[in-house]
């Protein structure tokens, strides 16, 4: 049974359907969903000054809430975080410090083959370093 339930989520289709994914199996658990989506890992550059920070941030909790809550189907027990941090390192340190059992990602669409998925480099660190189950979803089939 899971409890916790991780999503490295990206703004693209593939990130939909992981999400929805990830909200089905957490309805069915019960398990609380936590949400995260790495803003560019650049932004950590020290020079970098923090209202673009907040800016950014601000940006992608909206865009969650306008395109993408719906695709969690009304679960109410989700929470989205973003911050600046290098995707792979980042989920798989909270996979590990929130004690998940289980991390969705979804795969990429192969560009000009519609139904073929891949697995990026962020998504094969993350299958390779995380500490619990990792859930892979294809992408849609046309």
């Amino acid at each position: 049974m899971f409890q916790r339930i991780l999503v490295a989520f990206k703004f693209s289709p593939a990130g939909a359907r992981a999400l929805t994914q990830a909200a089905e199996l957490a309805k069915i658990h019960g398990a609380r969903l936590h949400i995260f989506h790495a803003l560019d890992y650049r932004l950590l550059h020290p020079a970098t000054p923090d209202e673009r920070i907040a800016a950014m941030t601000r940006e992608a909790e909206e865009r969650f809430n306008q395109e993408y809550k719906k695709f969690l189907g009304g679960y109410p027990r989700y929470a989205f975080n973003c911050w600046e941090a290098d995707p792979s390192v980042e989920i798989c340190k909270l996979a590990l410090d929130m004690e998940a059992d289980l991390v969705v990602i979804g795969c990429h669409q192969v560009s000009n083959r519609p139904g073929i998925s891949r697995l990026g480099m962020v998504g094969m660190t993350i299958v390779q370093m995380a500490p619990c189950m990792v859930l892979l979803i294809p992408c849609p089939r046309p």
